[in-house]
């Protein structure tokens, strides 16, 4: 009898589960960081309910909702002549224009928009030429892809989006406001002469008559209060750099005299019951409860504060005070008080202020200063304050640019403090729990010049950016930035699983998405930190170690979500290695959002490396 073979010992397969949180870090060590923090990434923000979204897209607005309200509808069609995409069909007294068409087994289906009236089953024109017949759509109309549906109702809103237009004018939009239901922007007049007020009505843009003629190419901030117990006194106020203050409430624009002899503050807030401008060191306020009063003797007042004021902002005290904070780009002051009999400014940081327009409040107030993003946080000691640096892990890529400011906006739905830079990048940071969690870059196509945050009366929150083109864009709708693709990527730290000094054999990830609709994306996986000296699984190696990926040359599988039952996502693993780094990275227009919210590795334990 022949000798038995002893059967070789299995490797048991082991699991590690990886919460993905934590944003961009640029900073810790590999060896130290946590794998489920990015290393690189683009567009994509941690959501409020845990993992990564893709950043939302944005559409141009005037007031019109067109590209909101742009739609398609399919239309089964016997074509006896070809029709192009493009062109506008009839029949009788109803029209479409043919986005696209599509071959059917039979027949054929034309992709409509701007429909006007009803198709019904008989001949149709185009270019008052017979063309074909339409046919009954329940008998010959075949179901059309979810990739298919997201893509027709991109081009549905691209044909819509040439009829949304900017505020007519020069140059960038100067500055907005939200006020009783309507959308206002300011900008320049065609020849650069003077600056004109907008109204975004159903029509598209209406101007607002001004009783005076504004210099142009102001910078224009925007608050709305209310000085008396009266609810219908509630007015915007603003200040541009270069004209006098304002008062509006959507009819009455008015001029404020300040009887300074450069009557041009570059800074506004209300605060206890007085309204404050600043006058580049100078900080001034209204009497009280009378924003339009600046005489010393009945209140009005003045604080020098030696340096270039940047920005105002309005907070509250641990014990509940109110106070008013005051910025320059390097002191950051609190004046206490409730008017001048008591007015007392405190500097209580000299080396550190905030950048022009980054200061915002969500939970705590936030501001881009010398360090970084840091917090204006309220100390449990008499109504104090102090401040803490909240984005060393993105150090790096933030503090050169702390300069280039060009607004900053919060989204109280998502907890979140968003910077954009002027030259189209930015920085989304969620808040919870009093603290920045997370940080994430962003990029847009198109360079902002302003933002605003506001509260609709249907207590709907709307975003909206001015643009240096300028166009007016709003947050939150369609698949795209203003039709342009949206590239986003992640690229995951590099997890060694608790042993960095073992190799591993890596063989399958599970990854939880979620969303609503259909999206497609590339996913692959490099190790040892991308190194040569093992085989990668993707075809050409990259000696450039944890250095952004190599896109060119990466191995990609692509993978299509529809949203219904692709959870967990399953993915085969390739190699032999101490870690393991996971990057994913998409580039459309036309698909939906979608969550990457962790993943689960599947690996055995081999040896150690030497």
């Amino acid at each position: 009898r022949g000798a038995r073979v002893k059967p070789l010992p299995r490797v048991p397969v082991r699991t590690s589960v990886v919460p993905f949180t934590g944003g961009l870090d640029v900073t810790t060590p590999p060896l130290m960081a946590n794998p489920g923090m990015c290393r690189d990434a683009l567009n994509m923000v941690e959501d409020l309910l845990g993992g990564y979204a893709r950043h939302q897209g944005y559409v141009r607005y005037d007031g019109s909702n067109a590209i909101r309200l742009a739609v398609w509808a399919p239309l089964p069609v016997l074509l006896s002549q070809p029709v192009a995409a493009g062109a506008t069909i009839t029949q009788g007294a109803s029209s479409a224009h043919v986005l696209d068409i599509e071959d059917g087994p039979a027949s054929a289906i034309l992709i409509l928009t701007d429909i006007a009236g009803e198709f019904v089953a008989g001949e149709f024109q185009a270019g008052g030429v017979t063309v074909g017949t339409a046919l009954d759509q329940n008998q010959y109309l075949q179901p059309i892809s979810l990739r298919n549906q997201n893509i027709y109702k991109t081009k549905a809103q691209d044909h819509a989006r040439g009829r949304v237009l900017p505020p007519p004018g020069s140059g960038a939009v100067l500055g907005m406001a939200w006020f009783a239901g309507f959308l206002y922007a300011f900008r320049n007049s065609a020849d650069d002469l003077q600056a004109n007020l907008w109204r975004a009505e159903e029509t598209g843009w209406e101007q607002v008559t001004l009783p005076v003629t504004l210099l142009p190419s102001g910078r224009y901030e925007i608050i709305a209060a209310n000085f008396t117990g009266n609810p219908s006194t509630k007015k915007l106020y603003g200040c541009d750099g270069v004209n006098k203050a304002f008062s509006f409430d959507g009819a009455n624009f008015v001029q404020i005299s300040t009887g300074m002899a450069l009557d041009n503050p570059q800074h506004i807030c209300a605060h206890s019951s007085h309204l404050f401008l600043s006058f580049y060191g100078s900080l001034q306020n209204s009497a009280l409860g009378d924003p339009t009063t600046w005489t010393p003797r009945l209140g009005a007042g003045e604080i020098g504060f030696g340096e270039q004021i940047t920005n105002l902002k309005s907070v509250i005290g641990s014990d509940g005070t109110n106070a008013l904070a005051v910025f320059t780009e390097h002191q950051s002051g609190i004046l206490y008080g409730t008017s001048n009999a008591d007015w007392q400014l405190i500097v209580y940081r000299d080396n550190a202020g905030a950048a022009p327009r980054s200061v915002q409040s969500i939970e705590q107030t936030w501001l881009v200063d010398n360090f970084g993003i840091s917090d204006l946080s309220a100390s449990q000691s008499f109504g104090n304050f102090g401040g803490n640096s909240a984005s060393q892990r993105v150090n790096p890529q933030l503090i050169p640019k702390r300069n280039q400011v060009a607004d900053t906006y919060i989204s109280r739905e998502n907890s979140r403090y968003c910077i954009l830079f002027k030259d189209g990048t930015g920085f989304v940071c969620l808040v919870r729990g009093s603290k920045v969690v997370s940080i994430m870059p962003t990029k847009f196509p198109h360079k902002m010049r302003c933002a605003l945050s506001v509260e609709a009366e249907d207590g709907s929150e709307r975003i909206f950016f001015g643009g240096e083109d300028g166009y007016v864009y709003e947050l939150g709708f369609g698949n795209s930035f203003d039709g342009e693709e949206i590239e986003w990527m992640l690229s995951m730290h590099f997890n060694h699983i608790k042993t960095p000094s073992t190799i591993k054999k890596f063989r399958m990830a599970e990854f939880e998405v979620f969303g609503s609709g259909y999206c497609e994306f590339n996913l692959g996986h490099t190790l040892e930190y991308g190194s040569d000296s093992v085989g990668q699984p993707y075809d050409q190696l990259s000696d450039a170690g944890t250095a952004p990926v190599p896109w060119d040359v990466f191995f990609w599988d692509l993978f299509r979500w529809d949203g219904a039952n692709l959870i967990p996502m399953r993915y085969p693993l390739y190699g032999n290695a101490r870690n393991i780094s996971f990057i994913f990275q998409g580039k459309d227009n036309f698909c939906d959002s979608l969550r990457l919210s962790g993943a689960t590795i599947l690996y055995s334990l081999t040896k150690d490396k030497r």
